[in-house]
């Protein structure tokens, strides 16, 4: 995205007009995180047995601070959770906005005759 300023410009040349100040800032999107105001979103990926075993993972936030999430036990696909307080502060009021983890579920791409047997015993 990109904003654009224009003001005042420079007065420290005598007898000259002052000028106009244009300055362009271009906003990169960075690689894992999306911005929706204060709060950020990250897309995590999870094989099939985090998803219904839970466990831990670590994030690395923005500001390169680690986190532990915990996955909970039966966790469906797309499910998005909150991390309070982990997004940008907000410039005028200081208060920090959400980290919000969607979970992506891995399905494994080949199994083995004893999972196959297992899993079908499960169904």
């Amino acid at each position: 995205s990109q904003s654009r300023y224009q003001g005042m410009g420079d007065t420290s040349i005598h007898h000259m007009p002052a000028g106009d100040l244009i300055v362009n800032i271009f906003i990169k999107r960075h690689p894992r995180f999306n911005r929706e105001q204060d709060d950020l979103y990250y897309n995590h990926n999870i094989n099939l047995w985090d998803a219904l075993l839970g466990g831990n993972i670590k994030i690395t936030t923005l500001d390169n601070r680690t986190i532990d999430v915990t996955i909970p036990k039966g966790l469906q696909p797309e499910t998005m959770l909150s991390c309070r307080g982990e997004g940008l502060p907000n410039v005028q009021t200081s208060k920090r906005g959400n980290l919000y983890i969607r979970f992506k579920i891995e399905l494994p791409k080949v199994l083995t005759n004893d999972q196959i047997e297992t899993i079908k015993k499960w169904k």
